[in-house]
């Protein structure tokens, strides 16, 4: 059994600041759940949805985006602080037991099998791809 990647494709990139706000790096729109090396945001009310389920090894951290062209702050984003990390040499070796939420690399946001069940049932209209066939 495989984990399962969250299909998410963002229209900007993130650029973390040194005072913890995450600025864009091109112009376009924010997406409501951003992902990229090293950080994983989501707009609040994603956020409390996460939160309701219970995900194992995950935190929840109030953040900020800055849009700094138009000088547009998103304050109403959180940081999915994600404490089960692997890479692709470890994919047959994960426990995929419970609801979690899973980074590989640093960069890509996998969840459970249980958690797959759950979130497609949310009304957010998630996307998933199987272990690594995304990456193939």
């Amino acid at each position: 059994m495989y984990p399962f990647n969250l299909s998410i494709t963002n229209n900007v990139g993130l650029y973390k600041l040194k005072d913890g706000r995450y600025q864009t790096t091109k112009r376009g729109q924010v997406d409501p759940i951003m992902v990229g090396y090293e950080y994983v945001l989501v707009q609040k009310e994603i956020a409390d949805y996460f939160e309701s389920l219970n995900i194992e090894r995950v935190s929840f951290v109030p953040t900020i985006i800055w849009d700094r062209p138009n000088d547009k702050e998103y304050s109403d984003y959180v940081r999915l602080d994600v404490n089960h990390h692997f890479t692709e040499d470890d994919i047959n070796d994960l426990d995929l037991d419970g609801k979690q939420f899973l980074l590989m690399n640093k960069e890509y946001l996998f969840v459970s099998p249980e958690l797959k069940v759950e979130l497609e049932s949310s009304r957010y209209g998630f996307r998933f791809t199987e272990g690594l066939s995304f990456f193939g």
